[in-house]
């Protein structure tokens, strides 16, 4: 192997939800989300973070250690249900 292999929790995720799409990922009282759910989630949210300029504008390489080269974004999910599509979509949206 040359060097260390790389991987980001978005990476691994679409790789699991491409392997198993139609088994459960989330089940919160009578609703259920499988992982193709999921993922298609994810990457419509990250689709729409990167149309309104969110994302890494400098890779990681050209970075001091201290320095981030993406754009970082809060979310409060007030009274919401623990679909995690959201947190998961923004991490995709900084990885393209």
């Amino acid at each position: 192997m040359n060097g260390p292999t790389l991987f980001d929790l978005s990476t691994v995720f679409s790789v699991v939800a491409g392997a198993v799409p139609d088994q459960d990922m989330m089940v919160w009282r009578e609703r259920r989300l499988t992982y193709g759910e999921v993922d298609r989630r994810i990457d419509a949210l990250a689709e729409y973070l990167r149309t309104v300029g969110l994302g890494c504008h400098t890779e990681r390489k050209h970075l001091a250690r201290h320095e981030s080269g993406q754009d970082h974004l809060g979310i409060y999910p007030s009274r919401a249900n623990p679909d995690r599509s959201n947190t998961a979509g923004l991490n995709t949206a900084g990885n393209q």
